[in-house]
């Protein structure tokens, strides 16, 4: 009964809206919120919906307007459609901040993280915020679903060359389309090695969405969970190789674009944050 007055409330007061996405060159009408998705996503409790609509900090984005300017700590922020706030570290140097980091490589002190997880732990994330780290697909779903958000990709190779790739759009759908993903146009001097998997389906050992016949998680991609398609240009989830050498054909940190499939990056940063963004002075 609950949940049905819930999702009657925000019937009235959420506006579904639709915008392009461009896959592969081609731009297709998609909505903006799924709106079954959004629903099953909201907090049903009255008290967790006074505080959605009290507009709580819910991104890096607000925390860098509100003038937090510290990088590398970390944030409480409450995205819409979750019930409660979670804990997060921000980017608030480049390109003038109000990034919100969701997955980060090659940061640990000891022994590198391992990205070999289920589906559940991709969905719920895993590692520590102070090293490296998946934030959750959950979460990235609802940050990325609240607003239109861009994309940024910032690597780093074992000969200390850093480089970058930008996308004007990126968004992720919930858990029931498989955290499907999609993006806009690419810019930066990395090369564009996500293009290939623009509209795939998230894949995990245990769970195999791809379009491969067997499954890339396992086969190609060192475990890790990604946006694979048949398999990889891509795959920042990967096995973390200390001597940069990929032991098997894209089970790296791969960014093929950096030397191919065989070549395993030392560190990552993938980060969002709204497009557009700008502080106001």
């Amino acid at each position: 009964m609950k949940r049905s007055i819930a999702k009657t409330f925000f019937l009235h007061v959420v506006c579904i809206c639709c915008l392009s996405v461009f896959v592969t060159g081609q731009e297709s009408e998609i909505s903006r919120y799924d709106l079954e998705d959004i629903l099953d996503a909201l907090p049903t409790t009255v008290w967790g919906m006074v505080n959605v609509a009290k507009g709580k900090l819910k991104d890096c984005a607000d925390l860098r307007r509100r003038g937090y300017v510290e990088s590398n700590r970390v944030y409480s922020i409450w995205p819409r459609y979750l019930n409660e706030p979670i804990k997060v570290v921000c980017d608030m140097d480049t390109e003038g901040g109000g990034w919100t980091i969701i997955q980060r490589r090659g940061y640990y002190d000891d022994k590198p993280q391992e990205f070999n997880q289920s589906w559940y732990q991709y969905s719920v994330g895993f590692g520590s915020l102070n090293d490296d780290f998946w934030l959750g697909n959950d979460k990235i779903f609802a940050i990325t679903n609240h607003k239109e958000v861009e994309l940024r990709v910032d690597l780093e190779d074992f000969s200390g060359t850093k480089v970058y790739a930008k996308f004007s759009y990126f968004v992720v759908l919930s858990d029931l389309r498989n955290y499907q993903m999609f993006f806009g146009s690419y810019s930066g001097d990395a090369g564009d090695s996500l293009l290939y998997h623009n509209g795939s389906l998230f894949s995990t050992t245990d769970l195999d969405n791809d379009a491969n016949a067997k499954s890339c998680s396992i086969d190609h991609g060192g475990g890790g969970g990604w946006w694979f398609k048949s398999c990889t240009r891509s795959n920042l989830n990967g096995v973390y190789y200390k001597d940069g050498k990929a032991s098997k054909s894209g089970s790296g940190i791969i960014w093929n674009t950096l030397g191919g499939n065989n070549v395993s990056l030392k560190k990552t940063d993938i980060k969002i944050r709204p497009s557009h963004f700008t502080i106001s002075h």
